[in-house]
């Protein structure tokens, strides 16, 4: 039996090879394959064979999904295995501070050395303490002190104020 057409179904005959010749429209069931073919033209070669439905990523050849073939928003996090981006798939530029969660990035997070007195943008700064506190420099402009007090400079001198008026100046040697 080659070909049995029945109320409810079209039985095929059954090949474990592709048949010597074809015309466009011929069907025919691949077992070994487990798949149904069918001619677009009399080349066998160019049969064309039905995929299984639903797809199993065994369907799909390795490399045969691009990003081309890929709908915008396809790939959510949820998709992604655990450690399948790394550094050297992120585009430089690619990580702005609009796409970093606030309190995403701790002390631990941060290299030594990686903030500098460049990167930050300190303006009245207050330090409160009641140690002692060394610093190794200090860039500032006028410094306030409590109770009225007040430390500035010039080119040619340091100025010691109280309340506005010089209390001491120290010349530029």
């Amino acid at each position: 039996m080659v070909v049995s057409i029945k109320p409810d179904r079209i039985t095929l005959a059954t090949l474990t090879a592709d048949p010597d010749s074809v015309v466009a429209g011929d069907v025919y069931f691949r077992s070994d394959l487990n798949r149904i073919k069918f001619a677009i033209d009399t080349v066998v070669a160019n049969a064309k064979t039905v995929p299984v439905v639903p797809i199993g990523t065994d369907d799909i050849a390795d490399g045969a999904v691009t990003s081309a073939k890929l709908a915008d928003g396809a790939v959510s996090t949820a998709k992604l295995a655990d450690s399948a981006v790394v550094e050297s798939k992120i585009a430089d530029g690619a990580v702005t501070s609009a796409k970093i969660a606030d309190s995403a990035i701790t002390t631990a997070k941060i290299a030594d050395g990686a903030v500098t007195p460049a990167k930050t943008n300190f303006t009245d700064q207050s330090l409160k303490t009641t140690d002692t506190v060394t610093f190794a420099q200090v860039n500032v402009g006028d410094l306030g002190l409590k109770y009225g007090w007040k430390i500035t400079e010039t080119p040619d001198e340091l100025l010691i104020l109280k309340d506005g008026k010089v209390v001491f100046r120290i010349p530029a040697r």
